[in-house]
């Protein structure tokens, strides 16, 4: 007899319920407020209020709080240019006149997110001349920051040719544009500039830095300067029957150095040791004939009242001594 050495099929095992995965987390989770959080920063250069233009310095007028008093704002006062451009065209070419930077803050009251970077002109330290010629500025700051303040703003520069006396600015506090707390930033021209310099003003805020700021300082250097002698030279005249010699004040003189040290020219001045004579020439005089009354061709004679002058102005009071000279110089 043959045994069965098979076994009976066994009772398939119920299936094994998956593992449950370990939690493991990914860190605490964010908050929505602190990833959004941005600084926004804008520092601009401007004269102070009592510069008179001593050295030179140029920006793009745009009006709005802080600025320098009686300064015309040029949207407002362009109103044509160069090929017959109108308004708006010429207000656009100027503009292109000025570099530029990214901005996150508009040029209040502009509404549009232009930063226009000033130029200085300074000479270098002991450049010779009497008065000594500019080598240092006032500057004054204006200052606006939105959303959060930065933890710094700090001035970057070429420190072997420049001196700037604040590297940073404390005045961060949220707020529209204003004059900064910092009051002004002195700088100062150490070397000569074979090439324009650029001062930068970087704002940081969580790690991040931004340029929020740029003044331009010219190139300098012997190449860009030049001089000049000016006579000045009194003329008397006796225009009509009364003798008169004119004069050049010390106002007048300290703002025609001032606006040639704008443009790096020095500029040496003398007075003549006498006045120059010319009571007796004709073309200087009016001369009356029988009941007429002669004018030289030097007097300007006016015809036509003014509308916007309430008091009639005497013809001699009206003579152009520009037009005196031109002509004597084509003589």
């Amino acid at each position: 007899m043959r045994s069965d050495t098979r076994a009976d099929s066994p009772t398939p095992a119920p299936p094994t319920p998956p593992r449950p995965r370990p939690h493991t987390p990914a860190g605490p989770p964010r908050d929505p407020k602190k990833v959004k959080q941005i600084s926004k920063s804008r520092v601009e250069f401007r004269p102070k209020d009592d510069w008179v233009g001593e050295f030179g310095f140029d920006w793009m007028r745009i009006g709005g709080p802080a600025e320098k008093a009686g300064e015309g704002v040029y949207k407002d006062v362009v109103s044509s240019g160069y090929g017959s451009l109108n308004a708006a065209a010429a207000y656009t070419a100027m503009k292109s006149e000025y570099d530029k930077i990214p901005i996150e803050i508009k040029s209040s009251p502009e509404t549009l997110l232009e930063y226009f970077v000033p130029y200085l002109n300074l000479f270098p330290k002991n450049t010779a001349g009497t008065p000594t010629p500019p080598h240092e500025a006032q500057l004054k700051l204006l200052i606006a920051v939105e959303e959060n303040a930065p933890e710094k703003i700090e001035l970057e520069y070429d420190t072997a040719a420049l001196a700037v006396d604040k590297s940073k600015l404390n005045d961060r506090a949220v707020g529209a544009k204003r004059a900064s707390a910092d009051g002004s930033v002195k700088i100062t021209c150490n070397a000569a500039l074979t090439s324009d310099k650029v001062i930068k003003v970087w704002a940081t805020f969580q790690g991040a830095k931004k340029l929020v700021g740029q003044l331009k300082v010219l190139k300098n250097d012997a190449s860009a300067q030049k001089s000049i002698k000016f006579l000045f030279v009194n003329v008397k005249t006796n225009i009509n029957g009364t003798l008169r010699t004119g004069s050049v004040s010390d106002g007048e003189k300290t703002a025609l150095r001032n606006s040639l040290f704008q443009a790096l020219i020095v500029c040496d001045m003398e007075n003549a040791v006498a006045p120059f004579d010319m009571t007796s020439d004709d073309a200087l005089r009016i001369k009356t004939v029988g009941t007429t009354k002669v004018y030289g061709k030097f007097i300007y004679q006016k015809t036509t009242p003014d509308p916007t002058k309430t008091e009639p102005v005497a013809p001699w009071e009206a003579a152009s001594l520009g037009v005196v000279l031109s002509e004597l110089e084509k003589s």
